[in-house]
């Protein structure tokens, strides 16, 4: 009797010190969270007692600034503009003169600026804009939106915003459009043509193969290398079309054909801005323009070299 008595009370005992030890436990956990809560509270104090109070605003909270005021969005308006002259084919010193002409109608003090056909460096007061520029086309109404923008900006006629606004629609402009492309590159082929020899029969033929010859170059607008894919393969057709039409039309001038229909693809712009920029001490860019003007005219080159031979693989009158 006296051992179950023992033995009952053991059983009970260990069962209360049981529950103390749970409600210790709880009690210890709550007491943990407690002090945390009142350690990060007395923290957020102590961090915002060091903040300093700004006139004008909440306390603890600076009053907005407008972002179009900042010396940094300035910086990448002036960087935007210079990056899309360069998309454009803009000569380097119309570009640095640019940039140069905004930063001071902006209020920069300093602002040094290093364009290059493939990218565009700026820094002013530490601060930095760097871009790549991968594609890069011929339009000139976008140039000369954003040199107009550039003096409207230097003389103070627009702000900031206004001035990223501007940039945003001349970026959004269109070139011309393949219902005047075609037309145009079709007579300024058979144009030259007629400067090489070629008579009325060489004149028409001439121009219906720049139609062609244009029509395709969309197809190579947006991808890698395009240009000089669409370059190759526009002295391809100009070679194989003058040959295989030269079979069914013998009357007219096969060479001044070819050489007047491969005469727009030729790349004069990117030579003459190449000697532009040597003649105004931009040494690496005048280089790097004159050898993608280069390699321009040797895929243009490659391409009719293998049209001839094609054409004359499939029974044309090798020249």
């Amino acid at each position: 009797m006296r051992n179950a008595f023992r033995h009952g009370f053991a059983v009970t005992e260990g069962v209360t010190r049981s529950k103390y030890k749970k409600i210790i436990n709880i009690a210890e956990i709550a007491a943990l969270r407690i002090f945390d809560y009142a350690m990060d509270y007395t923290t957020i104090r102590a961090w915002e007692s060091r903040k300093p109070q700004v006139s004008g605003g909440v306390w603890g909270k600076a009053p907005k600034r407008s972002f179009m005021q900042t010396d940094e969005q300035k910086l990448n308006i002036v960087g935007a503009a210079a990056q899309l002259l360069l998309e454009n084919g803009s000569e380097t010193y119309r570009v640095e003169e640019t940039a140069q002409r905004m930063a001071k109608g902006f209020g920069m003090e300093q602002v040094n600026i290093a364009a290059f056909p493939t990218s565009v460096f700026l820094e002013a007061d530490g601060r930095a804009y760097v871009r790549r520029i991968s594609r890069r086309g011929t339009n000139s109404r976008r140039i000369a939106m954003v040199n107009e923008i550039s003096r409207e900006v230097e003389h103070g006629k627009l702000s900031a915003e206004q001035a990223e606004r501007a940039l945003e629609r001349a970026r959004s402009t269109p070139g011309f459009s393949q219902r005047v492309l075609i037309p145009a590159y079709a007579l300024a082929a058979a144009s030259f043509c007629l400067l090489f020899g070629g008579d009325a029969a060489t004149f028409g033929v001439t121009f219906a193969i720049g139609v062609i010859v244009q029509a395709v170059q969309p197809w190579f607008a947006h991808i890698q290398m395009g240009v000089l894919l669409g370059n190759f393969v526009g002295g391809w057709l100009t070679a194989v079309l003058a040959q295989m039409l030269q079979i069914a039309l013998p009357v007219y001038n096969v060479n001044a054909a070819i050489i007047g229909g491969i005469m727009p693809l030729l790349s004069g712009l990117a030579m003459t801005t190449a000697v532009r920029d040597t003649v105004y001490g931009d040494l690496v860019s005048g280089m790097a323009r004159a050898l993608e003007a280069m390699l321009l005219a040797t895929a243009v080159a490659i391409g009719v070299y293998t049209g001839l031979k094609m054409a004359a693989m499939m029974g044309g009158i090798v020249l």
